[in-house]
């Protein structure tokens, strides 16, 4: 619950913080130039305002996090920050954008307590150790933003050519579907081998995986990067159709984990109980030596 409050101000002060540094850009797009900051229905000074509040909020939830977990919140500072330079300067800026919101999957390993990386700091760490699969989930979780944002991209192609926007959507250009083929077999090579690596049930590999396969196949088969409508609907509610088998898979895969575990001490406990049972039946029907002697 602290994280999911935490996100929700961090969230806010990161869209206020694009938007902001981006004014500049999509007041030259079409799509885009009615957003409140490029048309002046919001100054540049109440969006810094704005801003400011929200990363206040965020950080008020920092001191109730463990020491690592706020830790790991910090060092997803570069990231955000730099997003909307990406945007001017490298051609596949999804990646950082992928980075910044994969980083949710460190944070809540680090906070139930496992550190996904442990590096030899100082000493602190004599043999550098990494936790596969978590890496794994992070990277998947990565992947899933640089598909859904290159179609998000596609929407106003030709005008990000003009002003010198870039991405990978521009990169590519008309093997665009290509890319985006490449990135869905990526990710869900990573999202099994974490599910391999962290020895998962049915419920991860059927639903999150499973789940994940067959809806990011439809969507790249059915989105018309073409037609602005297309990309738009496939972004903006497709997105809920791949998020949601991949969260609900490994919500299925934590209950069943404890179901299991649950399960497992109830039969041991049950055993225990029958054993202790039958050894003190033992021993009362054994014949007592004192009245016989």
């Amino acid at each position: 619950m602290l994280i999911l409050g935490g996100s929700f101000f961090l969230s806010n002060a990161i869209y206020i913080w694009n938007d902001w540094f981006d004014a500049p850009l999509d007041a030259l797009v079409e799509r885009i130039g009615n957003r409140p900051i490029p048309r002046g229905a919001v100054s540049p000074f109440d969006a810094a305002v704005f801003t400011t509040t929200q990363v206040v909020g965020a950080a008020l939830f920092l001191p109730y996090l463990s020491t690592s977990a706020a830790q790991s919140a910090i060092y997803a500072l570069p990231g955000i920050i730099s997003y909307p330079w990406a945007k001017r300067h490298i051609d596949f800026p999804q990646a950082v954008l992928g980075f910044c919101m994969g980083w949710g999957v460190i944070m809540g390993s680090v906070a139930i307590g496992i550190k996904p990386v442990a590096m030899g700091v100082f000493g602190s760490c004599p043999k550098p150790r990494a936790e596969y699969s978590t890496m794994c989930l992070f990277s998947a979780d990565a992947v899933w933003p640089m598909i859904y944002d290159t179609i998000y991209a596609r929407q106003d192609l030709k005008e990000e050519l003009k002003v010198g926007i870039k991405s990978l959507a521009v990169l590519y250009g008309d093997r665009t579907k290509v890319l985006l083929w490449q990135l869905l077999t990526l990710m869900i090579t990573l999202l099994f081998t974490s599910g391999w690596l962290g020895a998962m049930g049915v419920p991860y590999f059927l639903v999150t995986v499973g789940g994940a396969t067959m809806s990011i196949r439809l969507m790249i088969v059915r989105v018309d990067l073409d037609d602005t409508k297309s990309c738009w609907w496939w972004f903006s509610d497709g997105f809920w159709i791949v998020g949601g088998p991949i969260a609900g898979g490994l919500l299925a895969e934590y209950i069943h984990q404890n179901y299991l575990l649950y399960s497992i001490w109830i039969i041991s406990l049950t055993c225990t109980e029958t054993s202790v049972y039958k050894e003190c039946s033992s021993l009362d029907k054994m014949p007592d030596n004192r009245s016989i002697n």
